[in-house]
């Protein structure tokens, strides 16, 4: 029994040496270990003066470095910005020059054109309704008017007043039907005819068109053939005059709106000089 407890005792005895031993092999590696990082960590300087550190070199080569650019910028940054200014005028001055004669010269152009066309088919379309008065009440064309408007007369009164009174109550588009007789019946009914007598029933002859339902006009249309005659309609020489208007107003503005300052910036930079787009004007 004693041996036995006496073992015990050993047992306790070895392993409180253990501990101990491992506790002093801790603190000796962690004194090795502080000791390396001290040796690799530059050494602090030294305060000449308590509570005073003194700069080291490398801080006093950046505040001169520092000083002496913002010295240089303080004195080079208005220099620079003169000398940008100079040379954006005597770049900016002609270019914007350039700008203001482009754009008016192309205003002019298309106002001169739109201008010229637009009177010469304005006196076309003078004359020619003159011409289709004068053939109204001579008899050469009266017929023709007379059966246009009757028949004009009762398809508005019987077809075209039904089918919109139809639309108004009930919401029902019946102008299918109308297209459709056209296209079945009316259409191959007057293609047979002009096969069999050479003439239409649902238009004039064209002699008849010529003479009764266009105006014949001579102008220059742009070709390079020079001037020529051309037959149109009433209504396709009034599309014509609304063109060339509208082409006379452009080219107005155009000159208008390039003395205003709108779009000078853009042009004293040298952008949009041709004045062939407009940019920044209409």
């Amino acid at each position: 029994m004693k041996q036995e407890r006496f073992t015990i005792i050993q047992k306790i005895g070895l392993a409180a040496l253990g501990l101990v031993a491992i506790t002093l092999f801790t603190i000796f590696l962690a004194n090795k270990a502080r000791e390396l990082r001290l040796k690799r960590e530059p050494p602090k300087s030294e305060s000449i003066i308590e509570g005073f550190d003194f700069p080291s070199i490398d801080d006093i080569s950046k505040s001169i470095n520092s000083g002496l650019n913002s010295a240089k910028d303080a004195i080079l940054g208005p220099i620079n910005d003169i000398i940008d200014a100079i040379e954006s005028i005597f770049t900016g001055i002609p270019n914007l020059g350039k700008g203001i004669v482009n754009h008016m010269k192309c205003g002019s152009e298309e106002a001169k054109e739109g201008g010229k066309y637009g009177l010469e088919i304005f006196g076309i379309i003078l004359a020619c309704a003159w011409d289709k008065h004068q053939k109204f009440f001579d008899g050469s064309c009266t017929r023709y008017y007379l059966i246009d408007i009757i028949f004009g007369m009762f398809y508005g009164v019987f077809i075209e007043l039904p089918l919109l009174l139809i639309y108004a109550i009930t919401g029902l588009d019946l102008q299918f039907i109308v297209d459709l007789v056209l296209e079945i019946f009316i259409l191959p009914l007057d293609t047979v005819i002009y096969a069999i007598s050479g003439f239409h029933i649902i238009q004039w002859p064209d002699s008849v068109v010529k003479e009764c339902y266009r105006c014949a006009g001579t102008m220059d249309v742009g070709d390079g053939n020079g001037r020529q005659t051309l037959h149109k309609t009433m209504g396709e020489w009034g599309a014509m005059l609304n063109c060339t208007t509208h082409e006379f107003i452009h080219g107005v503005s155009t000159m208008i709106f390039t003395l205003v300052p709108s779009a000078w910036p853009i042009w004293w930079g040298g952008q949009h000089l041709d004045g062939g787009d407009n940019f920044g004007l209409l």
